[in-house]
């Protein structure tokens, strides 16, 4: 009996868990490769990106701008059924829960959405500023009729 097919699937399996993604957390970026997921910019600003698991241990899915982000899981059936939200805090070095964080007004986004997420007590609410970017969008959407 030749042992060699099933070392090759072994060897295979191996290669594919450890060239995909975590099942949790946020990914790397390919910063100014990626594209973002709602608008299909080129994901380049690092104080601004977010990432966004649909489902337990499923992909990741990227985007450039937080309005982005919320404005792509307002298409979904149920837009607050996700596993997991990331962003890039305003200081642009690491990846924070989007859920728990603050969001505070800035003077430019990549879509001008205009918010960025902080570690700190001052700031609004993600629900607060999901509100606001709804808001943004549909009176862009009234302005473009």
């Amino acid at each position: 009996m030749n042992a060699a097919p099933g070392r090759f699937l072994l060897a295979a399996l191996v290669l594919a868990a450890c060239s995909g993604e975590p099942e949790t957390g946020p990914v790397a970026v390919a910063w100014d490769r990626d594209a973002c997921e709602h608008c299909y910019m080129t994901v380049g600003d690092r104080r601004t990106a977010a990432e966004v698991r649909v489902e337990p241990g499923g992909p990741v899915h990227v985007f450039d701008d937080l309005g982005c982000a919320l404005l792509y899981l307002d298409e979904r059936p149920e837009p607050s059924d996700f596993a997991e939200l990331w962003v890039r805090d305003l200081s642009g070095d690491r990846w924070l829960d989007g859920r728990t964080v603050r969001y505070v007004e800035v003077p430019s986004t990549p879509m001008e959405y205009g918010f960025a997420a902080v570690e700190s007590p001052a700031g609004i609410s993600l629900d607060e500023a999901w509100k606001a970017i709804r808001e943004m969008e549909d009176e862009r959407r009234s302005a473009r009729r």
